[in-house]
């Protein structure tokens, strides 16, 4: 199974993120990383 972050890379064409999103899901020190990464995961399940 592909990491969650090289899945986003190769789809994230296929979405419009707002940036706040993504900068929680790059920084794993932030407070909602994983509200944001459950979000992404959400997403590219659809």
């Amino acid at each position: 199974m592909k990491p969650l972050a090289a899945i986003l890379f190769t789809q994230m064409m296929s979405y419009l993120l707002d940036t706040n999103v993504v900068m929680r899901f790059c920084n794993p020190s932030d407070v909602q990383h994983q509200l944001a990464t459950d979000a992404i995961s959400r997403l590219l399940l659809q």
